[in-house]
């Protein structure tokens, strides 16, 4: 509804699409006119009736998201100065590393805090809060960018298969939506594939996963995290564990660790090293975990939980 005018008491007019008026009410002793006329929410220029009124531009405030903490685990000397990279940090009002504040905060940028992070002990999830909402405590998947790198719903994305495999979109098999990636090998023996870059930080606490389904064998698969450096070159590639998949249920292979000093970018690769078959995969996430890592757990540390 639109409403114009001031007045003490309600005052209402009701038209119809072609303006006629269906209902009038009016006040006595010259009290100022007062219209409203159903209109669908479509139809309004939000930000224009803020002007009308004199209200400044309305900003949605949302949610601030964590994407790296770096570094993601206290160093030797004990925990110290921490950058948070994100979004909507713009007007944050809280830090916590678990149950405990940041001694001190900086919002450098709306995509960047400076911290110093508290004492504690063992790992604990660091969220970010401002405008009443608060971070998640979950990964944000670098993938969901695009429908394609992790349901594939829009196709094969940025993956690609390694020399001994070919890869394509398949309805065949999904665990979400219809359509996951065929990882299918040339020839019996390997299967694998990798998805394109993504930005990471050196020093972060990384997580790649996805699920897998062998329909023709319990072939042995593994998820691989790759990282770069600035200039392309390969720094490591970190191995997850070796996991048995089955021929009926989608399981997860997943590898979770320290980004490498002097990473820019990473990628998830999924490898199936005894190929019976084609290799399904679905629901791939790749992304920075939101939480550090304190030093191993002392006798003060047991001590003071």
């Amino acid at each position: 509804m639109i409403g114009w005018g001031a007045k003490p008491s309600t005052l209402f007019t009701e038209v119809d699409a072609a303006g006629r008026v269906l209902l009038n009410v009016t006040f006595p002793a010259g009290h100022a006119p007062y219209r409203v006329i159903k209109v669908a929410p479509g139809a309004l220029d939000q930000q224009q009736l803020r002007l009308a009124a004199g209200l400044p531009r309305f900003v949605p405030q949302l949610a601030p998201t964590v994407n790296f903490v770096v570094p993601g685990r206290a160093p030797a000397s004990g925990p110290g100065s921490v950058t948070i990279t994100g979004t909507g940090f713009t007007g944050a009002t809280s830090l916590t590393f678990g149950s405990k504040s940041a001694p001190a905060f900086t919002i450098n940028a709306d995509n960047l805090i400076t911290a110093t992070a508290p004492a504690g002990c063992g790992t604990v999830i660091v969220l970010v809060s401002g405008s009443g909402e608060t971070s998640s405590n979950f990964p944000v998947n670098q993938l969901l960018v695009t429908a394609s790198d992790s349901s594939f719903e829009s196709g094969t994305g940025s993956w690609s298969g390694a020399v001994t495999s070919n890869i394509s979109l398949s309805s065949s098999y999904a665990r979400s939506g219809l359509y996951s990636l065929q990882i299918s090998p040339r020839a019996p023996g390997s299967a694998s594939a990798q998805t394109g870059v993504y930005l990471v930080q050196g020093g972060a606490q990384v997580i790649g996963k996805a699920r897998v389904l062998t329909p023709f064998g319990a072939d042995q698969i593994q998820a691989l995290l790759t990282f770069y450096d600035s200039s392309g070159a390969t720094l490591a590639s970190e191995e997850g564990p070796i996991v048995t998949a089955s021929t009926q249920h989608w399981v997860e292979v997943s590898e979770t660790v320290t980004a490498p000093v002097g990473a820019a970018s990473m990628a998830l690769k999924v490898s199936n090293e005894s190929a019976s078959g084609p290799t399904y995969v679905d629901d791939a996430a790749l992304g920075g975990i939101p939480e550090y890592v304190y030093l191993p757990m002392s006798t003060k540390c047991r001590s003071d939980s």
